[in-house]
């Protein structure tokens, strides 16, 4: 899709898949490009300058934040208990 821009390649994504983890790394990105990007639920949006252990941080996280919301589905915890567990760990992110 080389004519369109980034965020509407997320966007056709999005029509594909909207659970899919997707990171944005940018060399040049504005505020008002992640705050578009974070409208269609990208997992981060990286701007330069960037170091890889932040890359890994982020995909850590995500994968943290997938398995424990597949665990507690499992689990069958009511929806309120998943929305803390979600908050509390976002708010360590």
């Amino acid at each position: 899709m080389p004519k369109l821009s980034g965020i509407e390649n997320l966007r056709e994504i999005r029509k594909i898949d909207g659970e899919v983890p997707i990171i944005i790394i940018t060399g040049y990105g504005t505020q008002k490009d992640k705050k578009g990007a974070l409208h269609y639920g990208v997992t981060d949006f990286i701007s330069n300058p960037f170091n890889t252990s932040k890359i890994i941080s982020v995909i850590i996280c995500d994968q943290w934040n997938t398995w424990g919301a597949n665990l507690v589905k499992r689990a069958g915890f009511k929806r309120e208990t998943r929305e803390m567990a979600k908050s509390a760990h976002d708010s360590i992110r």
